[in-house]
């Protein structure tokens, strides 16, 4: 008698599909940012949500026309020479696996979809649309273990920094410039968001504790309750948010601008839900130094403003547990 298919038999199987699309050398050659987005990223339901390839997993159904277009644009801004700080589309970890031989290329997209294969099936976190079964209020890491960002470029290094260094296995303790080198930080780009990604999965054990450590796109979209969710059914591991904190309009705190900026979720407080609750702050970019523009370290904010924060460049990721 045959055996009932499974769910994670129909995801290796969604999976395959897009594995035998994988673009050509022919096709990736003279690729500019816009079309690498479009033969490279390549999408497959997973349940709730899609994985897409060199990116992670969309809390929407992927536009993957306005990613391209909108990475264009980023390619665009950076050859005029404007800053957008940390965080890309297309990150050098794309441009570098473009660069390899054919066979490389798809041996890394198969290890990449047996990643999340695995992952997704051994999920701690729930989906977002269920009920909240997670206390109220919860909080992550300690301010002794915090340091403000040392460079202006410096806050996926000092994120990833403060993460490792309240590692729940023992901590796991390096300079913000040797992190800056692990995840290839540079002062003209910042930190993509794939290095730190892999960073937190290779170097701590938040991985076991809460689960692999996946991008999450889209989430702006959410609503409060499921952002609410989201949080709750991940508290055991902190969130780094790609954000644009922007004076009165994306944030409730922090009294300047930012360009492409991380800081991280290391808790939250559902305790009253005016404005979707509290988010539990880390801000790399907080202390007296530069203009204090806010002096402190942590910081509560809404999910109101943090979802437009997330939302600036449309694309609302999260790096947090799957």
């Amino acid at each position: 008698m045959a055996q009932e298919r499974t769910a994670a038999d129909d995801l290796v199987l969604s999976g395959a599909s897009v594995l035998a699309t994988s673009p050509t050398n022919a096709q990736l050659s003279n690729a500019g940012a816009g079309d690498l987005v479009r033969l490279a990223v390549r999408c497959f339901p997973t349940g709730d949500t899609w994985y897409c390839l060199h990116l992670g997993i969309f809390h929407s159904e992927p536009d993957i026309e306005a990613l391209a277009k909108a990475a264009e644009d980023e390619a665009a801004a950076a050859a005029r020479g404007e800053d957008l700080g940390s965080g890309r589309i297309v990150g050098a970890d794309l441009w570098e696996w473009a660069s390899l031989p054919y066979q490389e290329r798809v041996d890394r997209e198969h290890a990449e979809v047996k990643e999340i294969v695995e992952s997704l099936s051994a999920a701690k976190a729930t989906d977002d649309y269920g009920i909240l079964a997670a206390p109220t209020s919860y909080a992550l890491m300690t301010s002794s273990k915090m340091s403000k960002q040392e460079a202006s470029y410096y806050c996926g290094p000092t994120s990833v920094q403060t993460i490792a260094w309240n590692n729940p296995g023992g901590d796991v303790y390096k300079s913000q410039a040797s992190w800056a080198s692990i995840l290839k930080t540079t002062s003209s780009g910042g930190t993509d968001l794939e290095p730190m990604r892999v960073a937190i999965n290779n170097y701590t054990t938040w991985d076991s504790a809460a689960g692999t450590y996946q991008s999450h796109w889209g989430m702006h979209s959410k609503t409060d309750a499921q952002l609410r969710t989201f949080y709750g059914n991940r508290r055991f591991g902190p969130t780094i948010h790609w954000v644009h904190l922007r004076k009165g309009s994306t944030t409730s705190y922090y009294g300047g601008n930012t360009s492409g900026h991380y800081n991280v979720g290391r808790g939250y407080d559902f305790n009253s839900t005016a404005n979707g609750g509290i988010i539990r702050i880390f801000e790399p970019a907080g202390g007296p130094a530069n203009n204090n523009y806010y002096p402190s370290k942590t910081a509560n904010e809404t999910i109101f403003y943090l979802k437009k924060a997330l939302g600036y460049n449309g694309n609302g990721v999260i790096i947090g547990p799957q």
